[in-house]
């Protein structure tokens, strides 16, 4: 099954040509029953560092537990992505 997609950002609307990535919100490696499950599944490009800063809290060792709550608020306000990002890094947990 192929979830169907816009091949944008889910944080910024960054499009292809912006390095997308497939982030996995829950990490397949603590939660393996997840790696393919659509629904673990988020789009972030690596253009406005969306990946890095709201995927992971700023640090690819950790994960943001609230990525795609997080990803919706600045997805709707592009003016809170730097809040949004301050609150990922204190949200984040060790993966």
């Amino acid at each position: 099954e192929i979830k169907e997609c816009d091949w944008s950002s889910d944080v910024c609307s960054s499009d292809l040509t912006k390095k997308l990535n497939v982030h996995h919100k829950k990490p397949f490696h603590l939660f393996p029953e997840s790696e393919l499950d659509l629904n673990n599944l988020i789009t972030l490009c690596m253009d406005k560092e969306c990946h890095i800063k709201v995927g992971h809290g700023g640090d690819f060792k950790d994960y943001n537990p609230n990525v795609a709550e997080d990803a919706a608020k600045v997805l709707a306000n592009q003016s809170l992505f730097e809040e949004v990002v301050t609150e990922a890094e204190k949200n984040r947990l060790v993966a």
